[in-house]
């Protein structure tokens, strides 16, 4: 199912209901608030989460928290419909080249 992505298609759902975003910061879970300074987490929750966001299409599950929360907030500060193209394209790289995670 991973391998294929399948685990995928119930945030499809979410994305249809306006809950998350086809681009944004991977959802997180309460338990993960305590791993963030509150003003960053208030930063990353200003947008909605996505399916994919810049810190999957950059690194996978290859980066450090410290990494992906950088560039979390760096999309935060600079989203744009031509940054979310970018990204959809390459996850969809990624997707091609690596498969699952």
């Amino acid at each position: 199912i991973r391998m294929v992505r399948i685990d995928e298609l119930p945030q499809t759902w979410c994305v249809l209901k306006g809950d998350m975003s086809l681009v944004g910061p991977r959802p997180d879970v309460p338990a993960q608030v305590e791993g963030y300074l509150p003003r960053d987490w208030a930063e990353r929750c200003r947008v909605r989460p996505g399916i994919t966001g810049l810190a999957q299409a950059t690194f996978r599950s290859e980066g450090t928290p410290a990494q992906r929360l950088a560039l979390d907030l760096k999309y935060v500060r600079e989203h744009s419909v031509w940054l979310d193209l970018k990204i959809m394209i390459w996850t969809l790289g990624r997707l091609r080249d690596g498969g699952a995670n």
